[in-house]
């Protein structure tokens, strides 16, 4: 998927693509619409780098069960 910022929208924006990405990606998480894993791959970060950023910026984690679940299974691998 490709997203396209039109240009008089793209020069109020004073960041580059990838903080834009990593912008979009906390949103994302923060909005519960991906994981912390699948939003810190979308950023191109490890989870412990995109849970930093959170921290940092005092932003609640998300841990469901599911995400418990798949922790398991990949310590289990």
């Amino acid at each position: 998927m490709l997203l396209e910022i039109p240009d008089h929208i793209a020069k109020h924006i004073a960041l580059n693509q990838r903080e834009l990405t990593l912008e979009f990606a906390i949103f994302l998480y923060q909005q519960e619409v991906l994981s912390m894993r699948a939003a810190a791959d979308f950023a191109q970060l490890s989870w412990v780098e995109f849970e930093r950023i959170l921290a940092k910026r005092n932003i609640v984690l998300h841990y469901s069960e599911k995400d418990l679940d798949e922790d398991l299974k990949k310590l289990e691998n």
